[in-house]
């Protein structure tokens, strides 16, 4: 059912392009986080470069699990967190922003988000899991 669901949601060119985003920063921020690892944290002794790319892999992967569930009809716990309401200033710049330069650009209903995110967290670990690879292999 969710994968029917799943291919329907893809083929929509706003769920494409919001996977494409959201892969992108989390190749970055798990690249980064390996790089940050390797380089300044990584004690001696400590595994190396391509086992902390088959963590992230992992991790990537049940975040898409997690996804795939939640498309699938599961439903986590929310929680509630009260926050103060933002001060908004005003000025001249406030007509400018309101400016939308997509006119038909529409937010992306919680189904196409989460479909998005599937998308994504499959593309990432699946990028992490090659690059576990490739560096395992090179040694």
């Amino acid at each position: 059912m969710a994968e029917k669901r799943f291919r329907k949601l893809i083929r929509r060119v706003p769920v494409v392009r919001a996977a494409l985003s959201m892969a992108a920063w989390r190749a970055a921020g798990g690249i980064g986080a390996a790089v940050l690892w390797e380089h300044f944290l990584r004690p001696r002794g400590s595994p190396p470069a391509e086992t902390v790319f088959a963590l992230l892999a992992a991790v990537f992967f049940g975040l898409a699990w997690a996804a795939y569930l939640r498309l699938d009809g599961l439903k986590g716990p929310r929680v509630a967190v009260k926050r103060p309401p933002p001060k908004r200033r005003t000025g001249d710049m406030a007509d400018h922003l309101e400016d939308d330069p997509d006119g038909d650009a529409r937010p992306l209903l919680p189904e196409e988000k989460t479909a998005a995110r599937l998308a994504a967290d499959l593309a990432v670990s699946v990028l992490f899991f090659l690059l576990s690879l490739w560096l395992g292999g090179r040694g």
